[in-house]
């Protein structure tokens, strides 16, 4: 389960499975710092300072720690996911992770690899 703003995701299955949304507001300078790899921080710099690609890669790392159970308890510069774009699937360590978008909101799913990849249905009430 994930909230952000006025938007809930919640996930279901019957392996292991982490979710992850958020809006699309402005960031703090030098938070990608914190949260990319050096690798990751190359990848948001050839993105063109995208807002939605810094969004991408949050989701992602934080749908891989709810799915393995791990938590942030290490910093989040350290937590590993594939590089994605919106809409794009992708593999790492035994992992299946995907990601999604809207126009205002970035999400991601992460699963063993057995079950992905993942689907998102979205609802607009």
């Amino acid at each position: 389960m994930s909230h952000s703003g006025g938007l809930a995701l919640c996930g279901a299955g019957e392996a292991p499975l982490g979710v992850d949304v958020e809006v699309l507001r402005p960031r703090r300078p030098g938070l990608a710092r914190y949260v990319c790899s050096e690798a990751e921080s190359a990848w948001l710099e050839r993105q063109g300072g995208d807002w939605g690609a810094f969004y991408t890669l949050w989701t992602l790392k934080e749908a891989r720690v709810k799915c393995t159970g791990e938590g942030l308890r290490r910093p989040p510069r350290d937590i590993a996911v594939p590089l994605l774009r919106p809409g794009e699937t992708g593999e790492l360590d035994g992992l299946a992770f995907s990601a999604f978008f809207g126009e205002t909101w970035r999400a991601a799913a992460c699963c063993p690899t057995p079950q992905g990849p993942l689907e998102l249905f979205v609802r607009n009430s």
